[in-house]
Protein backbone atom coordinates (compact mmCIF):
# COMPACT_ATOMS: atom_id res chain seq x y z
CA UNK A 1 0.00 0.00 0.00
CA UNK A 2 1.41 3.64 -0.99
CA UNK A 3 0.53 6.89 0.97
CA UNK A 4 0.73 9.47 -1.07
CA UNK A 5 0.50 12.95 -1.32
CA UNK A 6 -1.75 15.68 0.97
CA UNK A 7 -4.88 16.27 -0.78
CA UNK A 8 -7.03 19.64 -0.28
CA UNK A 9 -10.51 18.29 -0.80
CA UNK A 10 -13.52 20.93 -2.27
CA UNK A 11 -16.86 21.31 -0.34
CA UNK A 12 -18.08 18.22 0.31
CA UNK A 13 -21.84 17.09 2.20
CA UNK A 14 -21.57 14.26 5.16
CA UNK A 15 -20.00 11.04 4.50
CA UNK A 16 -21.62 8.42 5.23
CA UNK A 17 -21.67 4.68 4.83
CA UNK A 18 -23.36 2.37 2.46
CA UNK A 19 -26.36 2.06 3.16
CA UNK A 20 -26.70 5.79 4.25
CA UNK A 21 -25.59 6.19 7.64
CA UNK A 22 -24.35 8.90 8.67
CA UNK A 23 -20.69 9.22 9.19
CA UNK A 24 -19.89 12.82 9.55
CA UNK A 25 -20.70 16.52 9.29
CA UNK A 26 -20.20 18.72 7.21
CA UNK A 27 -16.09 19.63 6.37
CA UNK A 28 -14.87 22.57 5.85
CA UNK A 29 -14.13 23.48 2.18
CA UNK A 30 -9.98 23.09 2.22
CA UNK A 31 -10.18 19.85 4.44
CA UNK A 32 -9.63 16.01 4.25
CA UNK A 33 -12.79 14.53 3.11
CA UNK A 34 -12.20 11.63 5.13
CA UNK A 35 -11.57 13.28 8.54
CA UNK A 36 -13.55 15.18 10.74
CA UNK A 37 -12.86 17.86 13.16
CA UNK A 38 -16.38 17.23 15.08
CA UNK A 39 -17.09 13.79 13.93
CA UNK A 40 -20.42 12.22 15.42
CA UNK A 41 -20.56 10.12 18.70
CA UNK A 42 -18.65 6.73 18.01
CA UNK A 43 -21.56 4.05 17.92
CA UNK A 44 -21.00 1.15 21.21
CA UNK A 45 -18.18 -1.11 19.95
CA UNK A 46 -20.13 -3.96 18.45
CA UNK A 47 -19.43 -7.93 19.27
CA UNK A 48 -18.90 -9.58 15.84
CA UNK A 49 -19.87 -12.69 14.49
CA UNK A 50 -18.31 -16.00 15.16
CA UNK A 51 -16.26 -17.12 12.34
CA UNK A 52 -14.09 -20.56 12.62
CA UNK A 53 -12.70 -22.99 10.78
CA UNK A 54 -12.61 -26.97 11.05
CA UNK A 55 -9.15 -28.24 12.00
CA UNK A 56 -6.59 -28.55 9.06
CA UNK A 57 -6.12 -31.53 9.38
CA UNK A 58 -6.93 -34.95 7.41
CA UNK A 59 -7.51 -37.13 10.55
CA UNK A 60 -9.65 -34.65 12.37
CA UNK A 61 -13.32 -34.63 13.41
CA UNK A 62 -15.76 -34.43 10.47
CA UNK A 63 -16.84 -31.06 9.44
CA UNK A 64 -19.27 -29.78 11.89
CA UNK A 65 -21.73 -29.00 9.49
CA UNK A 66 -24.98 -29.97 7.23
CA UNK A 67 -25.62 -29.89 4.26
CA UNK A 68 -27.78 -26.98 4.35
CA UNK A 69 -25.06 -24.90 6.55
CA UNK A 70 -22.43 -22.18 5.34
CA UNK A 71 -19.60 -24.75 5.41
CA UNK A 72 -21.28 -27.47 2.97
CA UNK A 73 -22.68 -24.56 0.93
CA UNK A 74 -19.39 -22.62 0.39
CA UNK A 75 -17.09 -25.67 -0.28
CA UNK A 76 -19.86 -26.55 -2.96
CA UNK A 77 -19.50 -23.12 -4.74
CA UNK A 78 -15.96 -23.36 -4.52
CA UNK A 79 -16.21 -26.92 -6.17
CA UNK A 80 -18.37 -25.78 -9.20
CA UNK A 81 -16.42 -22.21 -9.55
CA UNK A 82 -12.98 -24.97 -10.09
CA UNK A 83 -14.94 -27.39 -12.73
CA UNK A 84 -15.96 -23.77 -14.53
CA UNK A 85 -11.61 -22.62 -14.20
CA UNK A 86 -12.76 -19.75 -12.67
CA UNK A 87 -10.45 -20.02 -9.81
CA UNK A 88 -7.40 -20.34 -12.31
CA UNK A 89 -6.01 -16.86 -11.71
CA UNK A 90 -5.88 -17.63 -7.31
CA UNK A 91 -2.91 -19.20 -7.69
CA UNK A 92 -0.95 -17.17 -10.27
CA UNK A 93 -1.60 -13.77 -9.40
CA UNK A 94 -0.96 -11.59 -6.09
CA UNK A 95 -3.78 -10.20 -4.30
CA UNK A 96 -3.95 -7.77 -1.67
CA UNK A 97 -7.04 -8.13 0.38
CA UNK A 98 -8.20 -4.71 1.95
CA UNK A 99 -10.94 -4.75 4.63
CA UNK A 100 -12.71 -2.03 5.41
CA UNK A 101 -12.25 -1.07 9.06
CA UNK A 102 -14.65 1.50 9.35
CA UNK A 103 -15.76 1.11 13.22
CA UNK A 104 -19.06 2.93 12.37
CA UNK A 105 -20.63 0.43 9.96
CA UNK A 106 -23.47 -1.31 10.30
CA UNK A 107 -23.33 -4.12 12.19
CA UNK A 108 -25.17 -6.54 9.89
CA UNK A 109 -22.82 -5.48 7.15
CA UNK A 110 -20.02 -5.76 9.38
CA UNK A 111 -20.63 -9.55 9.74
CA UNK A 112 -20.98 -9.84 6.40
CA UNK A 113 -17.36 -8.16 5.28
CA UNK A 114 -15.85 -10.47 8.00
CA UNK A 115 -17.62 -13.58 6.40
CA UNK A 116 -16.73 -13.10 3.14
CA UNK A 117 -13.11 -11.86 3.97
CA UNK A 118 -12.60 -14.97 6.07
CA UNK A 119 -13.95 -17.24 2.80
CA UNK A 120 -11.28 -15.43 0.74
CA UNK A 121 -8.63 -16.01 3.05
CA UNK A 122 -8.91 -19.58 2.92
CA UNK A 123 -9.30 -20.19 -0.47
CA UNK A 124 -6.31 -18.24 -1.63
CA UNK A 125 -4.60 -20.59 1.61
CA UNK A 126 -5.87 -24.31 -0.29
CA UNK A 127 -4.00 -22.38 -3.37
CA UNK A 128 -0.77 -21.48 -1.46
CA UNK A 129 -1.12 -18.31 -3.25
CA UNK A 130 0.80 -14.63 -2.82
CA UNK A 131 -1.35 -13.50 -0.95
CA UNK A 132 -1.56 -10.77 1.98
CA UNK A 133 -3.92 -8.77 4.57
CA UNK A 134 -4.57 -5.44 4.58
CA UNK A 135 -6.87 -3.33 6.87
CA UNK A 136 -7.97 0.47 5.29
CA UNK A 137 -6.94 2.70 8.57
CA UNK A 138 -4.46 0.13 10.41
CA UNK A 139 -1.31 -1.30 9.79
CA UNK A 140 0.46 -4.34 11.17
CA UNK A 141 2.48 -3.02 14.42
CA UNK A 142 3.85 -6.60 15.45
CA UNK A 143 5.89 -6.32 11.49
CA UNK A 144 9.41 -7.52 12.43
CA UNK A 145 10.67 -6.86 9.23
CA UNK A 146 11.43 -3.12 10.71
CA UNK A 147 14.47 -1.68 12.25
CA UNK A 148 14.71 -0.86 15.69
CA UNK A 149 14.79 2.89 14.71
CA UNK A 150 11.93 2.45 12.00
CA UNK A 151 10.06 0.93 14.72
CA UNK A 152 10.51 4.30 17.02
CA UNK A 153 9.87 6.28 14.35
CA UNK A 154 6.60 4.24 13.60
CA UNK A 155 5.92 4.46 17.22
CA UNK A 156 6.22 8.26 17.19
CA UNK A 157 3.78 8.67 14.70
CA UNK A 158 1.21 6.66 15.71
CA UNK A 159 0.72 8.01 19.11
CA UNK A 160 0.78 11.83 18.05
CA UNK A 161 -1.86 10.49 15.00
CA UNK A 162 -4.16 9.68 18.12
CA UNK A 163 -3.63 12.86 19.51
CA UNK A 164 -7.22 14.80 19.75
CA UNK A 165 -6.37 18.38 19.56
CA UNK A 166 -3.64 20.58 17.67
CA UNK A 167 -2.12 22.74 19.96
CA UNK A 168 -1.49 19.94 22.45
CA UNK A 169 0.48 18.00 19.06
CA UNK A 170 2.15 21.03 18.74
CA UNK A 171 3.42 21.68 22.08
CA UNK A 172 4.29 17.66 21.93
CA UNK A 173 6.15 17.78 19.06
CA UNK A 174 7.96 21.05 19.94
CA UNK A 175 9.20 19.74 23.10
CA UNK A 176 10.33 16.52 21.32
CA UNK A 177 12.56 18.42 19.45
CA UNK A 178 14.10 20.35 21.92
CA UNK A 179 14.90 17.57 23.83
CA UNK A 180 16.07 14.84 21.21
CA UNK A 181 16.08 12.54 23.68
CA UNK A 182 15.59 9.89 21.71
CA UNK A 183 18.28 10.41 18.70
CA UNK A 184 17.12 7.53 16.17
CA UNK A 185 13.85 9.78 15.47
CA UNK A 186 15.70 12.91 15.97
CA UNK A 187 15.58 13.52 11.69
CA UNK A 188 11.70 12.43 12.03
CA UNK A 189 10.86 14.65 14.86
CA UNK A 190 12.33 18.21 13.26
CA UNK A 191 10.70 16.96 10.41
CA UNK A 192 7.34 16.81 11.53
CA UNK A 193 7.89 19.93 13.42
CA UNK A 194 9.11 22.00 10.30
CA UNK A 195 5.52 20.71 9.21
CA UNK A 196 3.83 21.64 11.73
CA UNK A 197 5.08 25.09 12.00
CA UNK A 198 4.18 25.80 8.73
CA UNK A 199 0.74 24.79 9.32
CA UNK A 200 0.92 27.01 12.24
CA UNK A 201 1.69 29.88 10.48
CA UNK A 202 -1.75 29.44 8.10
CA UNK A 203 -5.15 31.19 9.17
CA UNK A 204 -6.87 27.58 9.27
CA UNK A 205 -8.91 27.05 12.54
CA UNK A 206 -7.30 24.60 15.42
CA UNK A 207 -9.64 22.17 14.65
CA UNK A 208 -8.57 22.05 10.34
CA UNK A 209 -5.14 22.10 11.61
CA UNK A 210 -5.60 19.50 13.44
CA UNK A 211 -7.34 17.19 10.67
CA UNK A 212 -4.78 18.62 8.33
CA UNK A 213 -2.35 16.74 10.35
CA UNK A 214 -3.75 13.53 10.75
CA UNK A 215 -4.06 13.66 7.16
CA UNK A 216 -0.12 14.33 7.12
CA UNK A 217 0.83 11.46 9.73
CA UNK A 218 -1.33 9.13 7.75
CA UNK A 219 0.56 9.67 5.10
CA UNK A 220 3.94 9.63 6.11
CA UNK A 221 2.99 6.24 7.56
CA UNK A 222 3.63 4.41 4.47
CA UNK A 223 7.27 3.78 4.99
CA UNK A 224 6.06 1.56 8.12
CA UNK A 225 2.93 0.19 6.55
CA UNK A 226 2.69 -4.02 5.65
CA UNK A 227 -0.23 -6.40 6.25
CA UNK A 228 -0.39 -9.87 7.45
CA UNK A 229 0.71 -12.87 4.69
CA UNK A 230 -2.13 -15.50 3.93
CA UNK A 231 -0.05 -17.81 4.93
CA UNK A 232 0.39 -17.09 8.18
CA UNK A 233 -2.96 -15.88 8.70
CA UNK A 234 -5.44 -18.36 9.82
CA UNK A 235 -9.00 -17.70 10.43
CA UNK A 236 -9.07 -17.19 13.69
CA UNK A 237 -6.08 -15.01 13.62
CA UNK A 238 -7.89 -12.80 10.77
CA UNK A 239 -11.06 -12.45 13.09
CA UNK A 240 -8.47 -11.19 15.79
CA UNK A 241 -6.61 -9.30 13.92
CA UNK A 242 -10.11 -7.62 12.24
CA UNK A 243 -11.46 -6.90 16.41
CA UNK A 244 -8.05 -5.11 17.48
CA UNK A 245 -7.84 -3.10 14.18
CA UNK A 246 -11.68 -2.04 15.21
CA UNK A 247 -10.22 -0.94 18.92
CA UNK A 248 -7.71 1.01 17.33
CA UNK A 249 -9.56 2.98 14.62
CA UNK A 250 -11.98 4.28 17.39
CA UNK A 251 -9.10 5.67 19.19
CA UNK A 252 -8.88 8.44 16.46
CA UNK A 253 -12.52 9.18 16.25
CA UNK A 254 -12.06 11.92 13.84
CA UNK A 255 -10.95 9.45 11.12
CA UNK A 256 -14.47 8.73 9.11
CA UNK A 257 -12.78 5.66 6.82
CA UNK A 258 -9.82 5.24 4.43
CA UNK A 259 -11.51 3.79 1.67
CA UNK A 260 -10.77 6.80 -1.06
CA UNK A 261 -7.23 6.62 0.66
CA UNK A 262 -6.64 2.76 0.06
CA UNK A 263 -7.30 2.92 -3.50
CA UNK A 264 -5.42 5.70 -4.65
CA UNK A 265 -2.36 4.43 -2.83
CA UNK A 266 -3.08 1.09 -4.38
CA UNK A 267 -2.90 2.82 -7.44
CA UNK A 268 0.26 5.11 -6.86
CA UNK A 269 1.89 1.78 -5.67
CA UNK A 270 1.12 -0.13 -8.99
CA UNK A 271 2.28 2.98 -11.37
CA UNK A 272 5.41 2.93 -9.26
CA UNK A 273 6.34 -0.67 -9.68
CA UNK A 274 5.34 -0.61 -13.27
CA UNK A 275 8.04 2.34 -14.09
CA UNK A 276 10.31 0.36 -11.67
CA UNK A 277 9.63 -2.47 -14.46
CA UNK A 278 9.04 -4.46 -11.03
CA UNK A 279 5.24 -5.20 -11.13
CA UNK A 280 3.70 -8.69 -11.03
CA UNK A 281 0.10 -9.69 -12.36
CA UNK A 282 -1.69 -8.21 -9.01
CA UNK A 283 -5.52 -8.21 -8.02
CA UNK A 284 -6.61 -5.77 -4.94
CA UNK A 285 -9.98 -6.81 -3.57
CA UNK A 286 -11.30 -3.93 -1.06
CA UNK A 287 -13.99 -5.24 1.01
CA UNK A 288 -16.42 -2.15 1.94
CA UNK A 289 -19.13 -0.56 2.73
CA UNK A 290 -17.80 3.22 3.24
CA UNK A 291 -19.06 5.76 0.48
CA UNK A 292 -16.77 7.99 -1.61
CA UNK A 293 -17.09 11.54 -1.69
CA UNK A 294 -17.77 13.37 -4.66
CA UNK A 295 -14.37 14.97 -4.70
CA UNK A 296 -12.83 11.87 -4.10
CA UNK A 297 -14.40 9.97 -7.08
CA UNK A 298 -13.84 12.87 -9.52
CA UNK A 299 -10.01 12.94 -8.11
CA UNK A 300 -9.91 8.59 -8.40
CA UNK A 301 -11.44 8.79 -12.44
CA UNK A 302 -8.07 11.01 -13.74
CA UNK A 303 -5.79 8.84 -11.28
CA UNK A 304 -7.40 5.71 -13.19
CA UNK A 305 -6.90 7.21 -16.74
CA UNK A 306 -3.08 7.86 -15.69
CA UNK A 307 -2.26 3.48 -14.57
CA UNK A 308 0.26 2.01 -16.66
CA UNK A 309 -0.06 -1.04 -18.14
CA UNK A 310 -3.76 -2.99 -18.06
CA UNK A 311 -6.45 -5.45 -16.17
CA UNK A 312 -4.07 -8.20 -17.18
CA UNK A 313 -1.29 -6.93 -15.03
CA UNK A 314 -3.56 -4.48 -12.46
CA UNK A 315 -7.05 -5.00 -11.53
CA UNK A 316 -9.08 -3.71 -8.32
CA UNK A 317 -11.83 -5.46 -7.07
CA UNK A 318 -14.48 -3.55 -5.13
CA UNK A 319 -16.97 -5.79 -3.36
CA UNK A 320 -19.47 -3.09 -1.80
CA UNK A 321 -21.52 -4.69 1.08
CA UNK A 322 -24.43 -2.79 1.23
CA UNK A 323 -27.63 -2.76 3.35
CA UNK A 324 -30.17 -2.99 0.42
CA UNK A 325 -29.50 -3.62 -3.79
CA UNK A 326 -29.50 -0.75 -6.00
CA UNK A 327 -28.03 1.62 -3.00
CA UNK A 328 -27.05 4.80 -3.90
CA UNK A 329 -23.46 4.53 -2.50
CA UNK A 330 -22.87 2.70 -5.43
CA UNK A 331 -22.96 5.39 -7.94
CA UNK A 332 -19.44 6.57 -7.44
CA UNK A 333 -18.33 2.99 -7.64
CA UNK A 334 -19.96 2.86 -11.18
CA UNK A 335 -18.52 5.82 -11.99
CA UNK A 336 -14.82 4.37 -11.36
CA UNK A 337 -15.92 0.92 -12.98
CA UNK A 338 -17.32 3.71 -16.04
CA UNK A 339 -13.85 6.00 -16.16
CA UNK A 340 -11.93 3.99 -18.22
CA UNK A 341 -12.80 1.81 -20.88
CA UNK A 342 -10.94 -1.87 -22.88
CA UNK A 343 -8.08 -3.01 -21.57
CA UNK A 344 -7.86 -0.29 -19.45
CA UNK A 345 -10.88 -0.41 -17.50
CA UNK A 346 -8.99 -1.88 -14.47
CA UNK A 347 -12.03 -1.00 -11.62
CA UNK A 348 -14.46 -3.67 -11.20
CA UNK A 349 -17.68 -3.31 -8.69
CA UNK A 350 -19.27 -6.40 -7.36
CA UNK A 351 -22.46 -5.40 -5.24
CA UNK A 352 -23.76 -8.04 -2.40
CA UNK A 353 -26.54 -7.45 -0.14
CA UNK A 354 -25.42 -8.27 3.62
CA UNK A 355 -28.49 -9.97 4.99
CA UNK A 356 -28.39 -11.95 1.38
CA UNK A 357 -24.81 -12.98 2.22
CA UNK A 358 -25.58 -13.97 5.80
CA UNK A 359 -28.62 -16.58 5.11
CA UNK A 360 -27.34 -17.77 1.76
CA UNK A 361 -23.53 -17.69 1.55
CA UNK A 362 -21.63 -17.22 -1.20
CA UNK A 363 -22.40 -18.28 -5.23
CA UNK A 364 -19.65 -19.86 -7.53
CA UNK A 365 -20.17 -16.98 -9.63
CA UNK A 366 -19.31 -14.27 -6.68
CA UNK A 367 -16.22 -16.44 -6.28
CA UNK A 368 -15.95 -16.27 -10.23
CA UNK A 369 -16.47 -12.72 -10.52
CA UNK A 370 -14.04 -11.26 -7.81
CA UNK A 371 -10.95 -13.44 -8.86
CA UNK A 372 -11.13 -12.62 -12.49
CA UNK A 373 -11.89 -9.33 -12.57
CA UNK A 374 -8.84 -8.57 -14.95
CA UNK A 375 -10.40 -10.74 -17.62
CA UNK A 376 -12.64 -8.67 -20.02
CA UNK A 377 -15.41 -11.36 -20.11
CA UNK A 378 -15.99 -11.40 -16.53
CA UNK A 379 -15.33 -7.25 -15.77
CA UNK A 380 -18.47 -6.42 -18.22
CA UNK A 381 -20.95 -9.48 -17.07
CA UNK A 382 -24.20 -7.83 -16.30
CA UNK A 383 -25.15 -9.43 -12.83
CA UNK A 384 -27.00 -8.70 -9.77
CA UNK A 385 -26.63 -9.35 -5.81
CA UNK A 386 -28.94 -12.13 -5.94
CA UNK A 387 -26.38 -14.00 -8.15
CA UNK A 388 -23.76 -13.92 -5.84
CA UNK A 389 -25.58 -15.61 -2.88
CA UNK A 390 -26.50 -19.46 -2.46
CA UNK A 391 -30.40 -20.09 -3.65
CA UNK A 392 -31.10 -21.79 -0.29
CA UNK A 393 -31.78 -20.41 3.16
CA UNK A 394 -28.70 -21.66 5.24
CA UNK A 395 -29.95 -24.23 7.99
CA UNK A 396 -28.72 -22.70 12.35
CA UNK A 397 -28.96 -20.03 13.65
CA UNK A 398 -27.48 -16.49 12.10
CA UNK A 399 -24.28 -15.72 14.20
CA UNK A 400 -21.60 -18.54 13.52
CA UNK A 401 -20.56 -19.74 10.74
CA UNK A 402 -18.03 -22.61 10.14
CA UNK A 403 -15.02 -22.59 6.84
CA UNK A 404 -14.31 -25.69 5.64
CA UNK A 405 -10.73 -27.02 6.28
CA UNK A 406 -8.25 -26.50 3.97
CA UNK A 407 -7.82 -29.42 3.20
CA UNK A 408 -11.61 -30.25 2.29
CA UNK A 409 -10.67 -27.36 -0.22
CA UNK A 410 -7.37 -28.54 -1.64
CA UNK A 411 -9.23 -31.93 -2.35
CA UNK A 412 -12.11 -29.75 -3.98
CA UNK A 413 -9.51 -28.25 -6.39
CA UNK A 414 -7.52 -30.99 -6.98
CA UNK A 415 -4.36 -30.04 -4.69
CA UNK A 416 -2.40 -32.36 -2.10
CA UNK A 417 -3.37 -32.47 1.71
CA UNK A 418 -0.88 -30.31 3.87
Amino acid sequence: MGWFTRKRAGKSSASTTAGGNATGASMKKDGPSDFDPNPPPLPELRTTIEICACPDKTDASPPAYTDSSFGASILQAIASAYASHWLNGVPTRHISLYVDDNCRLDKEIMDAIQLIAAVIIQICRAFDSDANLFFTSQRNKDDDNLSPAMLDEANFLDNLFLSKKWYPALKFVREADDKMENRSIARLVSSVRRWMDGEEATDNTSGDKHVHLLDYLRERMIAYWSGWSFAETSCQEFMDHYKEALKRVREQPKLLNSLAFTIRNEIARQKRLYTAKQSTPTTCIIITASELQPSETRALKEQLKSISGGAAEFAIQAVVVTKKAKDSSLTAHNDLDNATQGDKDVYDVTNVVAGDVLQKGLSALFLGKIFNSHLAEWDSKNLGPKQYVGESQLSGGLGKYVIPALDLIRERVGRAPL
